[in-house]
């Protein structure tokens, strides 16, 4: 192996680090200005820490009080291992500030990161134990990669750089390229994507059941994909503006089959009352038939979900003062914004924040997702008439003979305690309707809420 100049280009160590924070800045500069018109005191009060934690803080500190809460710092490591007798090469993300956690898979760790706001971020980067802050060759191609993100040219000739650095120095460096890459996408472009342009997401207290609730199905999401027999699914949350143009809180990606076409379903997801539920359904509706006006009778169809948790969950998830009851609300803002409250809960790969609250109040979540995965696995939701179609959907137990638990959530107990299919017209004859699908879930004998399917007409 060549053995490389070590060139120190890099005087405290923190220019990775620096570089990530300027570029942000310059990213979401309308939105850090706006974030920091009211910052909170708490972070004054800060106790003392190590010295390269207060090193590390004191960067992040010199744009944005944002950054000190929401950031979480971590080194990229990449080193070759033999395993049963093969090599391999391994790279990991250990976490440095604010959560000390070792990360082996990026992207589910990205999705949590976009769910609560968190804006991950690199502070130097091994490969086979060496820095590479402190070689110049290698540091500038990364360095280059962290300012210039997004055009695709550089991001190919990097790519052909990293090949004749390979070389050189018989370091597999290719894969750290590229998550490096994925990392900054996320902070630059994506981050901005989900939280809009003064990042108005953060700041709007509705998006807690959102939240917590995609938590519940990162949680879940293998397991259900094992035991209801699904071949994948994901729910990813959307963008701002898809929330506020295109009532879409999430999105469901499920594809039943090896061979079926995944399907990308918006959803809106909501809690409350069955008042409130209704007048939701209304709403869905409304803005259903505006959209086939603009553009489904074009395009050829779609679906779109409403779905509704109460009971336990929705009790908890209040914006107003309550003496008698534990607030979700008040609890998540604790720990979403103080880096203190998250170290309390870390107890496995991603300190969730449903690790800290009683099971009991997210378990009507949990099997209302664990519901509707079973009911796109028995139907196959179109908009038709057609009698033996209609008959299909009846009330009693979704699936009586699966005998799995997903967290002592026993799948044979999940029922359709009421069914209502029907089909609802566009005022405008010529215009395709929109078939609805409404079940009522209960779980041992007690209500969970409802989902509703809706599928245009093609």
């Amino acid at each position: 192996m060549n053995t490389p100049s070590n060139t120190p280009e890099n005087k405290d160590g923190k220019r990775f680090l620096k570089t990530q924070v300027y570029t942000i800045s310059e990213k979401i500069g309308k939105a850090l200005s706006r974030y920091d018109d009211a910052p909170d005191q708490q972070e004054q009060d800060f106790q003392t820490m190590q010295s390269e934690n207060k090193t590390i803080r004191n960067i992040l500190q010199e744009k944005s009080d944002l950054f000190t809460k929401r950031a979480i710092v971590w080194d990229i490591w990449s080193y070759s291992r033999k395993i049963w007798g093969e090599d391999k090469q391994i790279t990991q993300f250990r976490c440095k500030y604010w959560l000390w956690i070792t990360i082996d898979n990026l992207n589910s760790f990205l999705d949590f990161c976009a769910i609560h706001g968190f804006l991950p971020m690199v502070d130097k980067i091994y490969i086979e134990s060496h820095d590479i802050s402190q070689i110049k060759e290698l540091y500038t191609l990364f360095a280059f990669a962290i300012t210039k993100p997004t055009n695709p040219l550089i991001i190919n000739s990097l790519a052909n750089e990293i090949r004749k650095l390979e070389r050189e120095f018989q370091w597999p460096a290719k894969d750290v390229l590229l998550y490096l890459q994925q990392i900054v996408a996320y902070t630059t472009s994506t981050y901005q994507y989900l939280l809009w342009d003064k990042l108005q997401k953060l700041k709007n207290v509705w998006t807690l059941s959102e939240n917590i609730f995609a938590e519940v199905a990162i949680r879940m999401e293998n397991q259900i994909r094992e035991k209801v027999w699904i071949e994948s699914s994901y729910l990813k949350l959307a963008g701002y503006k898809d929330d506020m143009e295109k009532k879409t809180d999430m999105d469901f990606i499920i594809k039943k089959t090896p061979n079926q076409s995944y399907q990308l379903i918006p959803m809106q997801f909501t809690t409350g009352s069955p008042t409130g539920e209704r007048i939701k359904e209304k709403n869905i509706e409304t803005y259903l038939i505006k959209l086939i006006n603009e553009w489904v009778a074009q395009s050829g169809g779609g679906s779109f979900i409403l779905f509704s948790v109460n009971w336990e969950f929705s009790k908890h998830i209040t914006h107003w003062e309550k003496t008698d009851i534990f607030m979700l609300n008040k609890e998540y803002d604790n720990w979403v914004n103080d880096p203190r409250e998250r170290e309390k809960t870390v107890w496995s790969k991603f300190p969730l924040f449903i690790d800290s609250i009683d099971h009991k109040i997210i378990q009507p979540a949990e099997i209302m997702y664990i519901a509707l995965h079973m009911l796109y696995k028995k139907y196959n939701f179109k908009c038709s008439q057609k009698e033996s179609y209609l008959n299909a959907f009846k009330i009693g137990k979704i699936d009586k003979l699966n005998h799995w638990d997903i967290n002592w959530i026993k799948l044979s107990d999940i029922y359709i305690d009421k069914c209502d299919v029907e089909k609802i017209d566009h005022p405008r004859p010529d215009y395709p309707g929109i078939q609805k699908h409404r079940f009522v879930i209960s779980y041992q004998w007690e209500h969970m809420w409802v989902i509703v399917v809706y599928e245009f007409e093609r």
